[in-house]
């Protein structure tokens, strides 16, 4: 039987520390091992690849990059589709990343410390788009009540030339 392979241990390690688990590795080995080892290093490939899928579905670093993905879906960066659309919509993400984004790197190449970032400034773009669809929703139904009730806004004044002030 094949002992784990370097990209696996590399795997296993970087699911480690992104869950803060290091310090537990040793345990989990031996649990993952059957008692034959506490070494990541001895683990059988098949030992490795169960502990692996084990992390990765708590794994915090994927799970931050999924609701990136969920924001960008939100405000309609990104659509569904075939594999051809997933590429149009990291492109998209990309972009935004190289022009405006927080850490100026791909999205696939983004470590977790930057996904955590990403994640923020993510979240603050839709925070910022749902406050002026609620300010542009509030100022139509204002409009609309205004209007069934005959009340007609006030024009603005505006400064005049001299100094004082017109009413337009």
């Amino acid at each position: 039987m094949k002992t784990i392979n370097k990209q696996q241990l590399k795997k296993l390690h970087t699911l480690l520390s992104n869950a803060g688990m290091m310090e537990d590795k040793p345990s989990m080995i031996l649990q993952y091992s059957n008692g034959r080892t506490k070494s990541s290093r001895e683990l059988l490939q098949h030992e490795a690849e169960k502990l692996i899928n084990a992390l990765a579905i708590d794994d915090v670093c994927t799970k931050m990059k999924k609701k990136c993905i969920a924001i960008c879906f939100a405000l309609g960066w990104f659509r569904d589709g075939n594999n051809e659309e997933w590429k149009i919509n990291y492109a998209k993400l990309d972009g935004f990343l190289k022009l405006r984004g927080i850490v100026k790197k791909p999205f696939a190449s983004l470590n977790c410390k930057e996904v955590r970032l990403v994640l923020g400034q993510l979240e603050g773009v839709q925070k910022n788009s749902r406050n002026a669809e609620e300010r542009r929703r509030i100022e139509q139904d204002f409009s609309q009540m205004m209007d069934e009730l005959g009340i007609k806004r006030p024009e603005e004044s505006k400064f005049q030339k001299g100094g004082g002030l017109k009413a337009v």
